[in-house]
């Protein structure tokens, strides 16, 4: 039994043509014939229904899942421009992809949680890997993924993995792809079964900083107090009121940090997406339990690039002797061109893949990341996923 896997990027600005590119590199790449599925990661440069119809045009129409990305990422190359596209195309004997898009975020991520899980359900002993691309303006995706696991039974068994779909950094509308189709507000998702293992990997490049802190008033997403006081003065407190009137500026430096799980040392970071300066509150991506108790974190550039050893340390460690047959990337847009000057990406990339096998790899800017922590399948900021896939 075989499995081969293509990709190939363009950025070409005629999205006929940046299709036809991109696929034809990805069959030349993985010598294949006809593929059985597709992975389509594409900018917001482009009119989006032409490049995803071109795209699952050109690839036989074969099955195909993805969604808009602030950026691609193939090889060890980043493209965070305007106009790029990156596919990925499967022929295999042996493993299988099903796939699938709910809509209705912005009005209940939950339920569409509970619509993914009858789409999905039930799980098939063989399954062996859940992808899945919300959208990532409109979606609470703790709700999403908690309606996911309300709904389909032995979920928690099967490492979920990907990104919240982007723009290009204005946050304004995401959209997400099935087949040569193109819809907002939704979730796209693919269900890898069959003969195959996978690794799943990430590291965040975040310090805890201060002293711990209680959510001491919350609503939803909305944290009104921070131990007793308004979180925007909290805030202030950490980064001055000139850095406060730019948010962009607290949004990429100070994330707040959640604990990892009771008993487990660590903190899974989250941006303050916004501000209200009259009510004083900050909203996060995630509900805001009252009660719980939070560090400030700060990012560290030191901290990427040995990260970025440790990630690669961990999937070998785990492959032991095996070869992945393909690595897929899902980064943080926060951790690209607007946090780090390109020069320094590209290094830190180089510095992760240098380290890991050479097989294709592909992925994109995301704006928060899905993948296990702890035993739970968790949604994430400023991270660096990988998943390896070992097929053969």
């Amino acid at each position: 039994m075989t499995t081969t896997f293509g990709t190939g990027a363009s950025h070409l600005r005629d999205a006929a043509a940046a299709a036809r590119d991109a696929v034809g590199q990805a069959l030349r790449n993985g010598s294949i014939d006809r593929p059985d599925f597709v992975f389509l990661f594409a900018s917001v440069g482009y009119d989006q229904s032409a490049i995803v119809k071109a795209v699952w045009e050109a690839a036989d129409r074969a099955p195909l899942a993805g969604c808009s990305a602030e950026g691609i990422l193939v090889g060890d190359q980043p493209d965070e421009s305007n106009f790029c596209v990156a596919v990925m195309l499967a022929q295999s004997d042996s493993i299988s992809f099903r796939h699938g898009l709910a809509p209705g975020l912005k009005t209940g991520s939950g339920d569409v949680g509970h619509a993914l899980g009858r789409q999905i359900g039930p799980l098939r002993p063989d399954d062996r890997a859940l992808f899945l691309f919300p959208d990532g303006m409109t979606s609470t995706v703790d709700e999403l993924l908690d309606g996911l696991k309300e709904q389909l039974d032995g979920i928690d068994r099967i490492p979920i993995l990907g990104g919240t779909a982007g723009d290009n950094n204005l946050y304004e509308r995401s959209f997400q792809y099935l087949d040569g189709e193109v819809v907002e507000d939704a979730a796209s998702w693919a269900m890898l079964s069959g003969d195959a293992r996978v690794v799943p990997a990430l590291g965040h490049g975040c310090v805890p900083v201060g002293l711990d802190f209680t959510l001491t008033s919350t609503e939803g997403r909305t944290v009104k107090e921070i131990d007793g006081r308004p979180a925007i003065e909290v805030y202030g407190e950490y980064v001055g009121t000139d850095e406060l009137a730019d948010w962009q500026t607290v949004v990429v430096s100070l994330p707040f940090g959640f604990p990892v799980a009771d008993g487990v040392d660590g903190y899974v970071p989250y941006v303050a997406l916004s501000q209200n300066k009259e009510a004083g509150t900050v909203n996060l991506p995630v509900r805001a339990p009252e009660g719980t108790r939070v560090r400030l974190m700060r990012r560290d550039i030191d901290l990427l690039t040995s990260n970025a050893d440790q990630i690669a340390a961990y999937i070998n460690a785990e492959l032991g002797s095996a070869t992945p047959d393909l690595i897929m990337q899902f980064e943080c847009a926060g951790r690209g061109r607007h946090y780090l000057p390109e020069s320094q990406t590209r290094q830190i990339l180089k510095r992760l893949h240098s380290q890991l096998p050479s097989v294709p790899k592909i992925g994109f800017y995301t704006f928060g990341e899905l993948c296990p922590t702890a035993g739970q399948n968790r949604f994430h900021h400023f991270t660096c996923v990988l998943a390896a896939l070992v097929c053969s």
